[in-house]
């Protein structure tokens, strides 16, 4: 018999116990300012852009500045495997094809402690879209899913300056997923 439900999409995208707990983590990334008021940037793999809507871009600011920016990010990953489903240590053995795209949205405000180092924090919307490909490997049955999730949380970190146009950041993120509609196709 097979230990695992295919058929509640809910399975193949959060596990019970932490379907309202709320996520933590920590975000690494490089950005770069091209012109006072855009900046590109890239953390795992999302890329951004940001508005600066108050305040010294960072060719200019200096220590005591307040700003506010704007955030957008898109990002697509695909990720594929053996042993979806590890812990179960189940047999018949499975395969699994992920994609997931995502669309971001960030208020961010943030206080340059130095010229070079900015501490900010905001608040942030990410929404998912994902599509999974399920294959029993004995029986050969594959099962696809189609789903979408999103994310709200809040985030702090530090935007520390490379040079005069690039910085580091690392971030602490505290959030929230909710899991929304899904299909699922067997075949």
């Amino acid at each position: 018999s097979d230990p695992v439900n295919t058929t509640n999409p809910r399975v193949l995208t959060q596990s019970p116990s932490s379907a309202n707990e709320g996520l933590r983590e920590i975000d690494f990334g490089l950005s770069y300012g091209f012109t006072d008021k855009f900046e590109f940037g890239i953390k795992g793999s999302r890329y951004t852009l940001k508005y600066m809507l108050l305040g010294e871009p960072q060719l200019r600011a200096k220590a005591g500045n307040w700003s506010l920016a704007l955030t957008l990010g898109y990002g697509k990953s695909n990720e594929s495997g053996d042993d979806w489903f590890p812990i179960f240590n189940s047999t018949p053995d499975y395969k699994y094809l992920l994609e997931v795209r995502l669309k971001d949205l960030a208020v961010i405000s943030g206080y340059r402690i130095q010229d070079r180092l900015l501490c900010y924090g905001g608040i942030f919307t990410t929404q998912y879209e994902y599509t999974v490909d399920l294959t029993n490997t004995d029986t050969s049955q594959t099962s696809h899913s189609v789903g979408d999730a999103s994310v709200t949380g809040v985030n702090v970190g530090l935007h520390i300056g490379l040079t005069d146009e690039s910085a580091f950041e690392i971030e602490q993120i505290y959030s929230r997923l909710e899991v929304g509609e899904s299909s699922l196709n067997s075949g």
